[in-house]
């Protein structure tokens, strides 16, 4: 289960979807809030219920093309999360809870601190998400418990690569030193499905961000994504995976 603010946040780890898709993997995203404050100036669509109907539309498209067969969307406002009270955080967090408990994913994928891109939305759910599985109790009927925690981030040493090779998306994103990767995938047999994906997100990126990215994808992230471990219930797992299904029960 991937769980992300927006619909788009997908693309970070489009090819990781797609690849496992493709092993025949059960997959969920869970999408928390409506998008409708991403204006973009190529798209013309104010913000409001219009743009997020349509960011709807996109991401269910992308789910399609990854092969993603459970989407989950919470339609929480746009640029909301950080800002939240304790109440609208307990409410939030128990949807969050019960769209975990119903799929039941052995790992679970979500942003870091620095939320990729700094966004406020980014870092709320992945301290929300953080906090849910640090504090998860097995389920008294039959014992679920979510097993791995990864963080989504970016190798420091690929961001400065990506900035040398003039790739502008790439001023959008925030490092994390190398040393605090500890999950590399190869997953390059998801490249082209992830680019169809990220096809759809037409009301967020133009034609050249969609290139730009996925060059940045193939080119610089040599078709592998690159995650952080961040807790752990599995047994035996290693310095350093290839494979984030490793060590489960």
């Amino acid at each position: 289960m991937a769980i992300f603010a927006h619909p788009d946040d997908d693309v970070t780890i489009g090819p990781l979807l797609a690849h496992h898709a493709m092993a025949g993997i059960d997959l969920s995203l869970v999408v928390v809030t409506k998008g409708e404050l991403g204006v973009t100036g190529h798209c013309g669509v104010p913000a409001g219920d219009e743009l997020a109907a349509i960011r709807e539309a996109e991401v269910m498209g992308a789910c399609e093309h990854y092969g993603v067969g459970n989407l989950v969307l919470l339609r929480e406002r746009d640029a909301s999360l950080a800002a939240m009270d304790r109440r609208e955080q307990a409410i939030l967090m128990e949807r969050l809870r019960e769209a975990i408990a119903q799929a039941k994913p052995s790992v679970i994928i979500t942003f870091g601190p620095e939320g990729y891109t700094r966004h406020s939305d980014h870092r709320a759910v992945g301290a929300y998400v953080t906090e849910l599985f640090q504090s998860w109790q097995p389920d008294a009927a039959d014992g679920y418990v979510p097993q791995k925690l990864y963080y989504v981030g970016i190798p420091a040493s690929k961001l400065l690569l990506a900035r040398e090779l003039g790739e502008p998306f790439s001023t959008a994103f925030y490092a994390v030193d190398d040393a605090f990767i500890t999950t590399v995938v190869d997953v390059s047999d998801g490249l082209a499905a992830a680019a169809r994906a990220e096809s759809c997100y037409k009301s967020q990126h133009t034609a050249a961000i969609m290139d730009g990215f996925n060059e940045i994808m193939a080119r610089v992230f040599e078709g592998k994504c690159f995650l952080r471990l961040a807790m752990s219930r599995a047994a035996g797992e290693s310095a350093e995976e290839e494979d984030i299904f490793e060590g489960l029960w």
